[in-house]
């Protein structure tokens, strides 16, 4: 996953929005499960696509918590490729999943992290010198996907639909910024994200997949796609990442079995 890059001595690039305002959501965190998604990396998955601009593999999110704590691990394994993975643990609080700590690891060796002092309000990063205040319910780059359906499976425990959601979100080259989740229409999944699972077998209504964007705001930002499942307590179904207007992208869908 493509990061801002932080300045030349190491130093915080971004800084966090200034606005004063926020919101704190109720949440109902999603139950302990593991999801295996299919996953193509490049441009979408066609018979022309070239071997060195495109790749396809798998991945698996892992998300296990008790009444105290969490860990969510993210793993992915594409053809040829080194395995990568990104661990955040962390508990809970009035806000929400509030991480601790987030490890991006690859070949077993810890690379980077992000580490939150809640107490203090800061989180601080291994790539990057300083420490950056933070808002209540501030995520990772991979616990927002707990956070998110915990919002969204709270929301519809309540019959509460919402237009849109913010999130402060830490990377892990030290970039702090809100991510607005807007909730577009529903609509069918696009063709790369619907091969291979329950979503095209001939015959079974697709379930009502709740359908989030996070659009970039400038160039190269990470835009977000999501389709949350209420089967899956709003876990993704299916997540399209990419960084326009470079060519990098990333397409999740989760596997039938």
């Amino acid at each position: 996953m493509p990061h801002p890059r932080a300045g030349d001595d190491g130093a915080l690039q971004r800084k966090p929005d200034k606005s004063p305002e926020w919101p704190v959501y109720a949440t109902q965190a999603p139950p302990s499960t593991t999801l295996r998604y299919a996953l193509f990396q490049g441009g979408k998955p066609t018979a022309g696509a070239s071997a060195a601009s495109s790749a396809a593999g798998e991945a698996e999110l892992e998300w296990t918590h008790d009444a105290a704590s969490f860990s969510l691990r993210f793993t992915l394994a594409l053809a040829d490729r080194p395995p990568r993975e990104w661990q955040s643990t962390g508990s809970f609080d009035a806000a929400g999943v509030a991480p601790s700590r987030l490890v991006e690891r690859e070949r077993g060796h810890d690379k980077r992290a992000v580490n939150f002092d809640r107490e203090g309000g800061r989180v601080r990063f291994s790539g990057a010198s300083g420490a950056l205040p933070i808002a209540p319910g501030a995520q990772d780059r991979w616990s927002w996907v707990a956070q998110l359906a915990a919002i969204a499976e709270a929301a519809a425990q309540r019959g509460h639909p919402a237009t849109h959601w913010d999130l402060q979100v830490a990377g892990l080259r030290g970039e702090l910024e809100r991510w607005t989740f807007q909730v577009l229409p529903p609509g069918d999944l696009p063709a790369e994200l619907r091969q291979g699972n329950e979503l095209s077998i001939p015959g079974v209504r697709a379930p009502a997949l709740l359908h989030v964007l996070r659009a970039a705001e400038r160039p190269y930002d990470l835009r977000v796609e999501a389709w949350l499942s209420p089967s899956l307590h709003h876990l993704p179904a299916a997540l399209r990442m990419s960084a326009p207007p470079g060519a990098w992208s990333l397409s999740l869908w989760q596997r039938a079995s």
